[in-house]
């Protein structure tokens, strides 16, 4: 196949993400998922050996730099769906219940926010998803007010 053909595959593997990236560097290094399963098989104590590459093998590689550092949580879409959904259920409870303290729930209270935050990502999960990835936040705009416009998004519709 040449360059020209339209209906060639591709045979270059698509860019890796942050993490894959991080996961490829391991494997190379000797200090993969495949290392560790033998590291820990190994053990006269697989627990404790579990820890133990968890806790001091693996810091210890990215300290010497054999292995670079892991990269920052990036949440999913649908993660940050069911917390954007969860913190507009909250506010909404707060402003319906005069703001109580955390330790004044009680757990129908804390039932009642689980069922809204369900309700919103059933109702505007999809809606709330294609903002999300249409709107990232990149820092320029204030928290604030990126925040609020999160918040309308998700406010009831009798609301709006």
């Amino acid at each position: 196949m040449t360059t020209d053909d339209l209906w060639a595959t591709s045979t270059v593997p698509a860019p890796a993400t942050p993490r894959q990236a991080y996961e490829d560097a391991r494997d190379a290094a000797g200090f993969g998922a495949a290392a560790r399963a033998r590291y820990i098989a190994n053990a006269a104590d697989p627990e404790y050996t579990e820890c133990e590459w968890d806790n001091n093998v693996v810091p210890a590689a990215e300290a010497a730099g054999l292995i670079p550092e892991p990269p920052p949580y990036e949440p999913t879409v649908e993660e940050q769906v069911r917390e954007w959904c969860h913190r507009a259920a909250c506010r909404q409870f707060d402003a319906a219940h005069g703001d109580p303290a955390p330790w004044d729930l009680t757990q129908q209270d804390v039932d009642a926010i689980r069922a809204d935050t369900e309700r919103l990502v059933v109702e505007r999960g999809e809606e709330l998803a294609a903002f999300l990835q249409a709107n990232p936040r990149t820092g320029e705009e204030p928290v604030g007010a990126y925040d609020d416009r999160v918040f309308a998004l998700l406010a009831d519709s009798d609301r709006r």
